[in-house]
Parts: structure tokens; sequence; C-alpha cells
């Protein structure tokens, strides 16, 4: 509980910096944004760029699971330089506040749960809650006339974030101090798997560019995959030569009745 006494405020005997009280207030009265936008949560061009590296660090001990073999590191070049790609990292985003990203299907999850309450000196108040699991709490709910507002204001948040004292219950998802590290974790195996087909392209010379002329390559793998159908080794007691399985998606002009290709194609 923050009070005003005189011209100053506390929480129980500590005063409390006026500007933070002047932020919520201003936060909590400004135009609500009925959805998200990039530019409140603060993931710009130049964010990623200042975040980039310090991703890529933090996820360099994680190992990736293998197609099949052993794990390897995290692809950290490849990472950072995906990072700092507005054009890839801001498609990514918007899926943090899609509640199948955080979908448990074999754990119990505890409600989150953060309500501040405002009282002007005019008698007049303010009520503005969340129980989201989302980044910075998102939306939040302020109740009102009817069914009330949703605003998709991340300065709310962090303007109560700033009031509450270190190591407060949900303080730092309210900061949004770990939204670079969540986004780093969302575009993972997208680097890795455009990692994949970097490292095959360097082994089947121009097949690749032949293939993006016509359809666009979904995966790839090198590996033993003897096929009955199609392809049959001559002798077999011969082992099976390495073998490049491809999955394609057609261009929306080739005649044809399915939009997605397997095959086998020998090195």
């Amino acid at each position: 509980m923050i009070h005003k006494e005189g011209d100053k405020y506390y929480l129980d005997d500590k005063v409390v910096d006026a500007n933070l009280i002047a932020a919520l207030a201003k936060a909590l009265t400004a135009p609500a944004n009925p959805e998200l936008s990039l530019d409140d949560l603060g993931v710009t061009p130049a964010w990623l760029k200042a975040h980039a590296s310090s991703v890529a660090q933090y996820f360099a001990e994680t190992r990736i699971v293998g197609n099949g073999g052993p794990t390897h590191p995290v692809h950290q070049a490849l990472l950072e330089s995906t990072f700092a790609d507005p054009e890839i990292i801001d498609k990514e985003v918007f899926s943090l506040f899609d509640n199948r990203h955080y979908s448990c299907s074999d754990c119990k999850r505890y409600l989150l749960s953060v309500k501040t309450s405002v009282t002007f000196e005019d008698g007049t108040w303010l009520d503005v809650q969340s129980s989201s699991q989302f980044p910075y709490m998102l939306p939040w709910h302020l109740p009102g006339s009817g069914t009330g507002v949703i605003a998709y204001n991340a300065d709310i948040s962090r303007a109560i974030a700033a009031l509450m004292p270190e190591n407060s219950t949900n303080r730092s998802r309210l900061a949004g101090e770990q939204l670079d590290r969540a986004l780093g974790a969302a575009v993972m195996m997208q680097v890795e798997r455009k990692a994949q087909l970097l490292d095959i392209e360097s082994k089947t010379g121009g097949t690749f560019s032949a293939l993006r002329s016509r359809y666009t390559i979904e995966s790839a793998s090198i590996g033993n995959y003897g096929d009955p159908v199609l392809r049959k080794p001559e002798d077999d007691h011969e082992p099976d030569e390495p073998t490049l399985d491809l999955r394609l998606n057609a261009s929306a002009d080739l005649p044809t009745t399915s939009s997605t290709t397997k095959c086998f194609c020998g090195t």
C-alpha cells in the first residue's frame, strides 16, 4: 500500500519517487490499445540489435537434439543474425501472446494475478487487473461500465513493476525482463532448421537452387533411407547409399493436387 502524506508518497516508512506515481497515473489514463503494438512493447529494430548478442550468448550452452543423431550446440551466429532481423522477429512476437505457445498437457498451472487500485485526491478511482501469463501480463482489464475495457498497454505493466519491491511476485513478468529470451526460444527451431538446410545445401551442389524455382523447401536431411518402392538396391545385400530426403511445397502455379511432395533422391 502506497499512501500520500503531505507532498510525499510512502511505502511503509520509505519515500517513493513521485515520478513513479505520476507514470502510473499517466499510463492508467492513457487511451487503451485494443491490440498489440510492437512499438508499445519496445520491440524495435534498435532493441533487437541491442539484445541479439546477449540472447545468442544466453542460449550458447543449449543442446539441440539432432535428426536421429547426437545433440549439438545452438548455431550462435545464426541465432544472433536471426534475432536482429525485424522481419522474422516481428512475426514471432505475436506468437508469445497465443495460448497455444504455453500449452502444457501434463502439468498444473497456477493462476497469475495482479490487481492495482489507484484513488485520486478528488475521490475518483481506477482499478486495473490481469491474470495473463503473457509477457507484461497483457492484456489489462479496466473495470468500468458494461464489460469494461481491455488494454494492451505495456506502459501500465512497466509502471506497476517500477513501484513493486524487488523479488515481488510477478514483477519480472510485468517488467518484460525475459521478453528477449522468450523471443530467442521462439525462433530457436527456425534457426536450427535454417542451419540444417544451409549445411545440406552445401553438400548437394546446385540441387537446392534448381528446386527453389518451382518449390519451397520445407525440410531436408541426408541418411540411408531405403525405400522398397522408390528405390531398391540391385543387390539386396548391398547397403543403401546415402539419400537426400526432401519435403517440398509446390508453387501455386504448378498443376498438382497435393501441396506437399516427399522426394527420395540419391546423392
